[in-house]
């Protein structure tokens, strides 16, 4: 087993340290527990049956929301947590704090609150993306990875972004809020965590 273990360090190693060379100024700017948190939910996202891409483009989503900062899981605000699920209409805050208490979990985990967005995550993707959660899970590009979580979770309609490739299932026209920020914020990402998949593969 530690033969293993030091076997796949070290591919991990020699995988990501050239591709990171790369790597856009947006991972460097994130502080480590950002950073952090960011492997965190990458890590769970790809054992939970998400390809790299869909993965990816969930975290650009979170990070274009919150920057992965904990500060937005406390305070006075309309919009809680990594995701900025809205409290104010929905209170959706405090249905993922009460699910979070009930399963004995602590709300402020970043996977622990994309846990309760998946209690909901089918319905969201059928009721407002033109594609299936199925597809959306196996998709092969970063657009597509970015776009489906944007238009089925997190709903930021009202700027001047109209999808490309995932569209909002009753209005193919809907547009979203800095959508080609998430894209590039899903890229950086990418670059930095796909690494991630082959450790995870091996072990």
């Amino acid at each position: 087993h530690i033969l293993v273990y030091i076997f796949c360090l070290l591919t991990l190693i020699c995988y990501i340290t050239p591709i990171q060379l790369l790597a856009g100024a947006k991972w460097a700017s994130l502080g480590s527990g950002a950073q952090e948190r960011a492997r965190n939910l990458y890590a769970y996202l790809k054992l939970a049956g998400y390809s790299d891409y869909a993965a990816a483009g969930i975290c650009g989503n979170a990070d274009q929301e919150s920057g992965f900062s904990d500060e937005y899981n406390s305070g006075e605000r309309s919009y809680y947590g990594y995701f900025q699920t809205n409290e104010s209409t929905y209170h959706v805050w405090t249905a993922l704090k009460n699910w979070a208490s009930d399963n004995g979990l602590d709300y402020n985990d970043i996977v622990v609150q994309f846990k309760y967005i998946e209690t909901v995550l089918n319905n969201d993707f059928s009721t407002y993306a033109s594609i299936s959660l199925a597809d959306y899970k196996a998709c092969s590009d970063i657009v597509t990875g970015t776009e489906g979580f944007m238009v089925a979770h997190e709903r930021c309609v009202g700027g001047n972004y109209l999808p490309q490739k995932v569209k909002n299932k009753s209005d193919p026209n809907e547009k979203y809020q800095d959508g080609d920020i998430r894209i590039e914020y899903a890229e950086d990402l990418y670059t930095n965590l796909v690494g991630l998949s082959i450790l995870i593969s091996l072990v």
